[in-house]
């Protein structure tokens, strides 16, 4: 059983512990509402189905670090931060991409979501209402190869360091955008950066 916390949180807690015991696509409402001891049509209040509690896993549990750190230090930490995160919650995300229709889901919800913080944060940055179409393109461009490229880590049961990974994934950033940005690289320089 799992502490208890605000609705949608606990529901989040009960998936996350419940994929240590099986397959996302084998839990059902029913399964998860009874591990956090709330009834079912609660969890229909706060989420239209079990995808959009995936989406809500994902995009609270990286918000938080793209608030604190994106802008504040290098992109390659932040990117590394975000993949600590994913890799601190293995199970579950290996869970959902092994899982077709969840991983769908998440899929076009990652690009959607990456793509909108991102076009955010330059336009705040450059203080236009309006990015040019190569910004755009940049971004989306980026933004899929990350996507994509961080699937693969996570399916192939992520071999390599997230830090290694997210300095290979920010020196790749097409120009246009990586200008948005005071600091995209670390060059190597991990001295002192504590990713938990």
């Amino acid at each position: 059983m799992i502490a208890r916390t605000d609705t949608k949180s606990l529901l989040a807690q009960s998936l996350l512990e419940l994929c240590h015991k099986k397959p996302v696509e084998k839990i059902s409402i029913l399964e998860l509402t009874k591990n956090c001891s709330i009834k079912r049509e609660t969890f229909y209040y706060h989420f239209v189905d079990k995808a959009d509690l995936i989406n809500w896993i994902y995009v609270e549990g990286t918000h938080a670090l793209n608030e604190k750190y994106t802008g504040k230090e290098p992109l390659c930490i932040t990117v590394a931060r975000v993949m600590r995160f994913m890799r601190n919650n293995e199970l579950f995300f290996r869970s959902v991409l092994k899982d077709n229709f969840s991983s769908q889901v998440l899929h076009k919800k990652l690009i959607q979501n990456k793509s909108e913080r991102i076009q955010d944060y330059v336009k705040t940055r450059l203080n236009v209402r309006q990015l040019s179409e190569e910004l755009e393109f940049a971004i989306m461009f980026y933004i899929v190869a990350l996507v994509n490229i961080t699937e693969d880590w996570l399916l192939n049961g992520m071999k390599e360091d997230e830090r290694s990974l997210a300095e290979k994934i920010t020196l790749v950033m097409p120009k246009c955008l990586a200008d948005c940005f005071d600091s995209v690289s670390c060059n190597g320089n991990w001295t002192g950066i504590d990713l938990d």
